[in-house]
């Protein structure tokens, strides 16, 4: 087995016996090619909120039906644009992970490009690949007035997880 990017000839001989004559077998050149490489991205928590820590985890596998683990680094984009660089840990499965708390609100796609390495071909994580939602900070709004019985009504609403919770509190106004 070769493992040296490279082409390689491979030759065969037969030195006889008393029954055959010896024989050369035309060499073969076998080149052997970088391995294609397959790149993912996700991103947590999702969503987020503005200001606050994205961890965004890529892992380059090599595809099938290579083997190993791919080297160097990774470039995450946010939108189409580079946002850091990254080592991978390639001594287990070529993963990086990357924190940011400078994406905006709004919907960002996230990707990831390897470049590749001596022994590897680079990939890109598809456009699509994931989607990071951020939204702002929530407004706590007070009402009542006071001639009536509130003293104030503050209603938070909290986003966890896509699900809008409500609370409210209401206060008695103290009577004289």
């Amino acid at each position: 087995m070769f493992e040296t990017l490279a082409s390689h000839s491979i030759g065969a001989a037969y030195g006889a016996d008393p029954d055959d004559t010896s024989s050369i077998a035309s060499a073969l050149a076998e080149q052997v090619l970088q391995d294609a490489t397959v790149t993912t991205v996700t991103s947590s928590p999702n969503p987020s909120t503005v200001g606050a820590a994205v961890t965004i985890s890529v892992t380059v596998e090599s595809a099938e039906p290579g083997s190993g683990n791919p080297t160097g680094s990774v470039v995450i984009l946010a939108d189409g644009k580079a946002i850091g660089t990254v080592a991978l840990d390639s001594s287990v499965d070529s993963s990086a992970v990357f924190s940011t708390k400078n994406l905006t609100v709004g919907t960002h796609a996230i990707t990831a490009i390897y470049n590749g390495d001596a022994d590897y071909l680079g990939s890109a994580a598809a456009e699509t690949a994931d989607s990071q939602r951020v939204v702002g900070p929530v407004l706590v709004p007070l009402t009542g007035a006071r001639e009536s019985s509130w003293a104030g009504i503050a209603a938070l609403a909290l986003l966890m997880n896509g699900f809008v919770l409500l609370a409210c509190t209401r206060r008695r106004r103290r009577l004289a």
